[in-house]
């Protein structure tokens, strides 16, 4: 799994699919044992395994998604 992370945009790629979303389209971010899940809406959401971040990504990527509403401050 490859994570491109910005102030703008999440993306993701594997050896089976890639794609990207401003964060303008999630609704709402949460981690759920292990694997963080981007809501898109009620029905849809991207996901990823928590383990290909480093304690460190973790951290900046939780800060971004307070930052951008979509987990609670």
């Amino acid at each position: 799994v490859t994570l491109t992370v910005s102030e703008s945009t999440y993306a993701m790629a594997t050896d089976a699919i890639s794609g990207s979303r401003a964060w303008s389209g999630y609704t709402k971010a949460s981690q759920r044992g292990d694997f963080w899940v981007l809501r898109i809406s009620p029905l849809q959401s991207a996901g990823f395994p928590a383990a290909a971040l480093s304690e460190d990504q973790a951290t900046s990527l939780t800060a971004l998604l307070r930052r951008k509403g979509l987990i609670a401050p």
